[in-house]
């Protein structure tokens, strides 16, 4: 997998947990554009504005992904990509398709995931099982996914 860098950027946008996460972390990313608002409002506003979307531990607070897949693929240029993580629901899949945790997260199924997407006009180039944080002492496994807008 290739690593995605600001030289790599003719712009680089970035919009959600802004106040909270602007300045910590630890590599600082210097975004052209900065904005604190709904990533689905976001991103239904700017028609085949990004090559690329990225979603790392941030779609985790959404639960049914209709209208994120939906802005994300309206957002994204012809052949774009969407690279998001999402925390792995293990049991109970073929009761719900996603669940909110105690923890206030939701985790979701695979298989939901991916035809979320296809029905959004994505085609899933790689899912892949990860560990997202450790939490409580315990790791959190998560979907690292890429689709393409096709």
């Amino acid at each position: 997998m290739r690593t995605v860098s600001p030289a790599m950027c003719q712009r680089s946008d970035r919009c959600g947990f802004v106040a909270a996460h602007a300045g910590g972390g630890r590599r600082q990313w210097s975004y052209d554009h900065l904005v604190e608002q709904d990533l689905v409002k976001f991103l239904g506003a700017h028609v085949a504005a990004f090559d690329v979307i990225i979603a790392a531990d941030t779609i985790c607070y959404v639960g049914e992904l209709d209208a994120f897949a939906h802005a994300a693929r309206r957002s994204l240029a012809d052949d774009g990509l969407l690279i998001f993580t999402v925390e792995v629901l293990t049991d109970g899949a073929a009761d719900a398709p996603w669940r909110l945790q105690p923890h206030g997260r939701y985790c979701h199924a695979r298989e939901y995931v991916e035809t979320t997407l296809a029905d959004h006009g994505f085609s899933v180039r790689d899912v892949r099982r990860v560990v997202l944080r450790r939490e409580a002492g315990r790791q959190v496994d998560g979907w690292l996914v890429t689709a393409a807008a096709s």
